[in-house]
């Protein structure tokens, strides 16, 4: 799993499978949720309908199935699929 943090460690247009965990949840004014993994990468989640559940779920380790969209200014991600470490373990018990 990737825990690069620095924009040089991310190639544009690559998916990264990244671990962390969610330090901030907000949904912007077009019904788009974004959320900040370990204080340092914002992402974008377009498919995810439960904020409430990914605001409850804030601060518990996951990983983030996501794309690179943009390196500059800041690392902006695509998030596809959210595992948290919960239902990992579940899935090898």
């Amino acid at each position: 799993m990737n825990k690069a943090q620095n924009s040089e460690d991310y190639i544009l247009g690559q998916t990264y499978s990244i671990s962390g965990m969610i330090t901030a949840v907000k949904q912007n004014d077009s019904g788009r949720i974004e959320i900040e993994i370990n204080n340092e990468l914002k992402a974008n989640i377009s498919d995810f309908e439960e904020l409430e559940t990914l605001k409850a779920k804030a601060f518990e380790q996951g990983v983030f199935l996501s794309t690179v969209i943009a390196t500059t200014p800041k690392v902006e991600l695509e998030c596809e699929a959210v595992f948290f470490e919960e239902e990992i373990e579940q899935q090898y018990h």
